[in-house]
């Protein structure tokens, strides 16, 4: 379940090769699936979090 102005996103699916021992390596496809809120401005947040370092 969200919380109020929360949502669910999906990245593109990627093609990726398998590579398999005891068969030939197979093409397969992922994607990722992000829950929440995304940032004001990403690159924004990158910056404040390495000036903690």
């Amino acid at each position: 379940m969200l919380l109020p102005g929360e949502r669910v996103r999906y990245n593109r699916w990627c093609a990726y090769e398998q590579k398999l021992d005891h068969r030939r390596s197979e093409q397969r496809f992922i994607r990722e699936i992000i829950f929440g809120k995304r940032g004001a401005n990403p690159s924004e947040e990158m910056i404040q979090r390495l000036k903690r370092f």
